[in-house]
């Protein structure tokens, strides 16, 4: 269901989210100029040490923070495609528009 797979892909959505906030430029010495870290340098290098970071810092329960509202979005968005999907082939068998 899309509650599994949002539960799954959280920690990844995580540090896609975390790298997102601190987007910028940087100049040649590697320290941002612009953004939300402006004089700082990036706080990961790369993905797995955003992983590693993250975990290092707030174990498992780290990874999932803010996983509930995701989830919770998740299977209700998955639970009105399939309501959505079924209503809407039984009113085209019902009316003939499809075999």
């Amino acid at each position: 269901t899309g509650a599994t797979g949002s539960a799954i892909a959280t920690p990844t959505d995580l540090v896609k989210i975390t790298f997102q906030q601190e987007a910028g430029r940087m100049n040649s010495e590697g320290i941002y100029i612009t953004g939300l870290r402006k004089g700082y340098p990036p706080k990961y290098r790369n993905t797995f040490a955003a992983f590693y970071g993250i975990y290092h810092e707030h174990g498992l329960r780290g990874l999932y923070k803010g996983c509930t509202p995701t989830i919770a979005r998740a299977a209700l968005l998955t639970a009105a495609q399939l309501a959505t999907y079924d209503h809407t082939k039984y009113t085209l068998k019902t009316n003939d528009i499809m075999n």
